[in-house]
């Protein structure tokens, strides 16, 4: 990231809370990079860059509420928030960008004790994949991952139109190997719902990009529905769902 780019983006979080003022509420969840906790001191740079990037966001909102997202990182920075062989954060690094968002909403985060732990090996992700580094192979990560005790269902839509929906998971065990972090909501689509036992009424849109796959599967506990745009795929006006949905 770079604090340059952080008032442009401030300022579309700000229009979007200016149309939805008074019937939506609107957070910006934005996770740092895995450059910020790289554990070599050399390197720390990295950290206070990442750092500099999110406060100029908070800066620059005036409406959206901040998750400081990389403040509850730094508190577990002892525990492995992101994979050695792959860009993504890791399960425990999605969990504090959950925590740090249910503080910002006012609600209480389910601890990972109470739900289900599962655990695959030999996950070899991204960073192998362009490198095909013999040091990295041989360094293969555990893939961990915590379920919800929720019920739930989900869809995914093509780039436009709610028609045709294709019955999808929040959860896709399957995946093993250098598809593991598939295992969340199935990997990337243009538009995800997912449906819970959770019958409170409530509703939420996530933009994301593929960081927000393993963010998302934690909201299972607090909302009806969930919708997840992802706009490097999607061509849906997300503000006529909103509308349409009730979200």
């Amino acid at each position: 990231g770079n604090p340059a780019m952080s008032p442009s983006f401030a300022k579309m979080l700000n229009e979007y809370a200016e149309k939805l003022q008074g019937h939506t509420r609107v957070f910006s969840c934005v996770a740092p990079l895995s450059s910020a906790f790289i554990p070599v001191q050399k390197y720390r740079r990295y950290y206070h860059r990442n750092k500099a990037t999110l406060d100029a966001i908070r800066d620059n909102l005036n409406g959206p509420l901040f998750c400081d997202v990389m403040g509850e990182m730094t508190l577990k920075q002892d525990q492995k928030l992101f994979f050695g062989s792959d860009h993504h954060w890791t399960a425990r690094g999605a969990y504090c960008g959950y925590v740090s968002f249910c503080k910002a909403a006012g609600i209480t985060p389910v601890p990972l004790e109470q739900m289900t732990r599962k655990v695959k090996t030999g996950f070899l992700g991204s960073l192998y994949a362009i490198t095909r580094d013999a040091t990295v192979r041989e360094h293969a990560d555990t893939f961990e991952y915590f379920k919800p005790k929720v019920e739930s269902t989900a869809v995914r839509f093509g780039e436009t139109g709610l028609a045709n929906p294709i019955k999808s998971s929040v959860f896709c065990d399957g995946f093993q190997g250098s598809s593991c972090y598939m295992t969340f909501i199935c990997g990337d689509a243009p538009l995800i719902k997912i449906s819970t036992g959770v019958k409170n009424g409530r509703k939420a849109a996530v933009v994301k990009n593929s960081m927000g796959n393993a963010f998302s599967v934690y909201l299972i506990s607090h909302y009806e529905e969930i919708w997840v745009f992802d706009f490097r795929y999607s061509k849906h006006i997300m503000l006529d769902i909103i509308a349409q949905e009730e979200i």
